[in-house]
């Protein structure tokens, strides 16, 4: 036995570096396992520790064989051999550090540094062998190596044991220095590597480095359970290590090898029994961590990949430990009694309010509670581009689309069906019969705030009780000790505030934007609606695989929570348009036609004919399908606070009367609210009758004049709503009826106050609808709006727009009755100086004053004019400037 022991004593360093060179070559877990055993301050305690090894192994092996390298007793022991001997060893020793100079001077500052790391300073803090010629035992075996053989020499007494020690020592230095030369050999090829930036070997030992330490970092935390100063210790440790960092893709990669050196399940299991402190040091652990990560480099797109990546991960964790507890995502909250005099009574059975009222510590919650929202929030500051934004719509979408489980709204402990309620909907109605209501003794109500309160409707049978989205849970207490509760589903609550909010803030990104290109919205399928045949009926089932109801539901409230109205003059009103569009059909138009039929706002603007587009665009042609869309429509546009201002009840008689002839006062007492023009062009895109006739007579006179100028207004406006030429449709031939007949409620300053453009295409209506008439004309009509006689002659009206249109009309080729009256000296007269006080008083030259006609009319090609044509124009207006007319007083 001793004997095997002996052996096994003996050949034990073969043994053991041949079993850890292949366990290391073949297990990479023991490989690591090594590297922890002996990194950072343990490699030091390690190097001591296999000095001791080392000696006391050759001191065994020695003297157990009695091997001997020379003889003290011999007079003729060559002390010059021996010491020769040590200094060669001492001259090898010497090219080591002539090699760790070389090290010491090594630079290469493009692919010299990895995550913050030296790489040579790396390869020797993680070398044994390195740190053993830093030991004291080392020099102390430098200077034995020379003193025993002189102690030796000087006295040949010395016991046998000194020679032992001295070959120990000496085949230590020389182990010793085979290794460093294995070491220097492995730097020179890591060092070609590193020049050739091949050197992915040693980049995944620094990360499995850093991952290690950081592993030890967090569970610390955890121990701390996340506590303010192990999280401020955690976080001035990630921010020293980026600081030594420069390149911001090696940023990233330390990021990621820090922030995903945890499993989500390891950490769900050791932190899913925090108590409701815990759980608000998790959180703000997770908001800081985020924080850190915006601070850096905004702008690189892998940073913000880098960091969805995270989020995905957080959110994974959160969602699976609030599916285990719901105190997850509960605030520091009590309920309240609202006391004696809130007691109430349904049919003799007293209930109990309490209300949820927020701790003391509530503001700090709130920053934190809806975590998944935070982490959100602090990823679209982050996101600067069109494709950083539409990673983040990306994620929403996989998040809330459809094949995601959104839960009921509602749960209950009773499985006898004592209760009857729709749990899907979210302001459901609760049934009770009253023989089972008689059972109940008392009922607790728990509110999360006091309005609405709920509200109980008793029927023949059966009692009903409203269950509003306030309402947190109610308690039925039984007389039989029996106790039933119906609660709401606070988790699908907390999951439908994250998904509008986290779009609203998209919306606002989209909204403020200069330039569009730079932001991105999202293009969802429209829902699918199939038809199923089921025992003789039929039934339609809707598809959305995108989501784009639950996503135009919250844009359409988002739109209409902000802006009261939405029409041209609104800030950003292309980018809110462009919102617009990407809801779903039935949105689309309820957004659209609520714009339109908005009573507040009368004023007509280019914002008519986009809406009216999309609502044409979202009705069907057959009648029975516009019918349903359009209930869908009122359905959507009632639920908004607003839209109780118009009621189903005026929106669904907006469509019933769609066809009707006369369009009078009579007709008009149900919608009084509603701006009359924009009625009437509504209706006619709902009537599927396009070439009818509505006959508009109204009686006041204020009435018919406003009516006339909003049309006027919108020939040029809206111009593909009212084209200026002959148009047989119904909304054209009534309106341009209604026009010829009450035109002339219009004065001179009234038509001075219309676009100029307008006044050109309203000249062209007349001229196509009296065409070949001889009673009537075009020109003479404008001409005798600014004419009126007087004693000496005529005085005429050249105001605002009225003054621009007749300097368009000086030239010869516009029609003989403008010819004779630009001839006219009193015209002429009239012409000049109101022409000149206009000038004077928007500080125009002539040519500016032109330059601003024509870009007026640019857009439009029927009335534009051109350069030759402005040219010819200048010279007449100069003749008429520079005519003397004080011989004419």
């Amino acid at each position: 036995m001793f004997y095997l022991l002996e052996k096994l004593i003996l050949y034990s360093p073969i043994i053991i570096f041949v079993l850890s060179y292949i366990l290391k070559l073949f297990w990479l877990r023991f490989s690591i396992f090594i590297d922890e055993l002996i990194s950072g301050v343990k490699i030091k305690i390690f190097s001591h520790i296999l000095f001791w090894s080392i000696v006391s192994y050759i001191y065994w092996v020695c003297n157990q064989y009695e091997i001997l390298l020379f003889q003290t007793r011999d007079n003729n022991l060559d002390l010059v051999s021996l010491v020769s001997l040590v200094l060669t060893i001492w001259t090898s020793y010497g090219i080591y550090i002539g090699f760790l100079q070389f090290m010491a001077g090594y630079d290469n500052k493009e692919n010299g540094t990895y995550l913050g790391y030296h790489k040579m300073d790396f390869l020797t803090k993680s070398n044994v062998w390195y740190h053993l010629t830093n030991c004291w035992e080392f020099f102390g075996s430098l200077l034995l190596s020379i003193v025993i053989p002189i102690i030796v020499k000087s006295n040949t007494s010395v016991d046998i044991r000194y020679q032992y020690i001295w070959q120990a020592i000496v085949g230590f230095l020389l182990i010793l220095f085979v290794f460093l030369l294995k070491f220097s050999l492995k730097v020179v090829k890591i060092t070609i590597f590193i020049n050739k930036n091949t050197d992915r070997g040693l980049k995944e030992v620094i990360k499995s480095d850093i991952e290690n330490r950081y592993n030890k970092y967090f569970n610390k935390l955890i121990k701390q359970k996340f506590s303010y100063g192990a999280r401020e210790s955690y976080f001035r440790q990630v921010k020293m290590d980026l600081s030594n960092i420069d390149n911001n893709t090696d940023k990233i990669i330390f990021l990621n090898v820090v922030y995903f050196a945890n499993s989500s399940s390891k950490i769900i299991d050791k932190i899913e029994g925090y108590k409701e402190w815990d759980i608000f040091h998790y959180k703000s652990f997770i908001k800081e961590k985020y924080d850190l990560i915006s601070h850096n480099n905004c702008e690189d797109d892998k940073l913000i990949s880098f960091a969805i990546s995270l989020f995905k991960l957080d959110v994974q964790i959160f969602d699976k430990l609030i599916k285990k507890d719901i105190r997850w995502i509960e605030i520091d909250n009590s309920f309240e009694s609202l006391g004696i005099t809130r007691k109430k009574e349904v049919l003799g059975v007293e209930y109990n309010t309490k209300v949820r009222r927020p701790g003391i510590n509530w503001y700090e919650y709130s920053k934190i509670n809806n975590i998944h929202f935070c982490m959100f929030e602090i990823l679209a500051e982050m996101a600067q581009n069109k494709l950083a934004i539409s990673q983040l719509v990306n994620l929403i979408q996989e998040r809330f689309s459809q094949n995601v489980s959104r839960g009921s709204y509602w749960e209950t402990n009773n499985t006898d069906k004592l209760f009857v309620f729709e749990k899907s909907i979210s302001d459901s109605s609760l049934l009770i019969s009253k023989e089972n209501f008689k059972r109940i003794e008392k009922i607790d109500v728990f509110y999360s705030s006091t309005s609405p309160e709920i509200e109980s409707i008793s029927g023949t049978s059966n009692i009903y009780f409203s269950l509003h989205s306030n309402i947190i849970k109610i308690d039925f207490h039984f007389k039989n000790g029996g106790q039933y509760y119906v609660k709401r589903n606070e988790i699908r609550d907390y999951y439908n505030e994250y998904e509008e909010k986290v779009w609203n803030i998209l919306f606002d990104k989209y909204e403020n934007s200069d330039n569009l290109s730079d932001v991105f919205l999202p293009n969802l399928k429209e829902p699918e609606k199939i038809l199923y045949s089921f025992g003789g009926r039929d039934e339609i089932v809707i598809r959305d695989y995108d989501n784009k109801l639950g996503y135009s539901r919250i844009c359409f409230k988002y739109l209409t929570d902000n802006f009261d109205y939405v029409d041209s003059s609104t800030s950003n009103f292309t980018n809110l348009l462009e919102i617009v569009k990407t809801m779903s059909v039935n949105y689309r138009g309820a957004f659209a036609l609520y714009q339109l039929l908005y009573p507040e706002n009368r004023n007509w603007d280019s914002s008519v004919e986009s809406y009216i587009e999309i609502l044409s665009e979202v009705l069907p042609p057959r009648k029975e399908e516009r019918k349903k869309i359009y209930n869908d429509m009122v359905s959507i546009i009632t639920e908004i606070e607003y839209g109780k201002s118009l009621g189903s009840e005026v929106l669904g008689k907006v469509f019933k009367t769609r066809d009707i002839e006369l369009f009078d006062d009579d007709f008009l007492k149900d919608f009084k609210e509603i701006p009359k023009l924009k009625l009437i062009v509504v209706q006619s895109i709902l009537s599927t009758n396009t070439y009818g006739f509505r006959r508009v007579e109204l009686q006041d006179e204020r009435e018919k004049k406003d009516l006339v100028e909003q049309y006027i207004r919108g020939l040029s406006i809206t111009p593909k709503l009212f084209p200026s030429y002959t148009d047989n449709k119904t909304l054209n031939s009534s309106m341009s009826e209604f026009l010829l007949k009450n035109m002339e409620l219009l004065n001179s300053y009234d038509f001075g106050q219309l676009p100029l453009s307008s006044i050109l295409l309203f000249e062209k209506l007349l001229h196509w609808k009296w065409w070949g008439e001889n009673k009537h004309n075009e020109q003479e009509f404008m001409v005798n709006l600014i004419k009126e006689e007087v004693v000496s002659g005529y005085k005429y009206s050249l105001d605002g727009s009225l003054l621009k249109f007749f300097t368009l009309k000086l030239t010869e080729d516009q029609g003989n009755q403008y010819l004779r009256i630009v001839n006219d000296k009193d015209f002429k007269k009239e012409f000049k100086f109101a022409l000149l006080k206009h000038l004077n008083r928007n500080q125009l030259t002539l040519d500016t004053y032109l330059d601003g006609i024509a870009d007026e009319l640019k857009k439009y090609d029927s009335v534009m004019i051109g350069i030759y044509e402005k040219e010819l124009i200048k010279k007449e207006v100069e003749k008429i400037i520079f005519e003397n007319y004080l011989s004419l007083e």
